[in-house]
């Protein structure tokens, strides 16, 4: 176990892998190359900045 596991948190406050998990997702595609990789999220980032989805979009930009 981590310090990290017992550090106290704020209340109402968790901590999130949702960008590492979003990550994962795109290295099941690692074949392609890390060019090809960023391209894809790059593009994912603009897309969804279209459409309104800010949040998601800065999720997948920490990733």
């Amino acid at each position: 176990m981590t310090n990290l596991e017992h550090a106290p948190m704020a209340h109402g406050v968790s901590p999130s892998n949702r960008p590492a998990r979003i990550l994962a997702g795109y290295l099941l595609n690692r074949k392609r190359g890390p060019l090809a990789l960023r391209k894809m999220i790059q593009d994912d980032i603009t897309r969804f900045i279209d459409l309104g989805a800010r949040g998601y979009a800065s999720e997948l930009a920490e990733a």
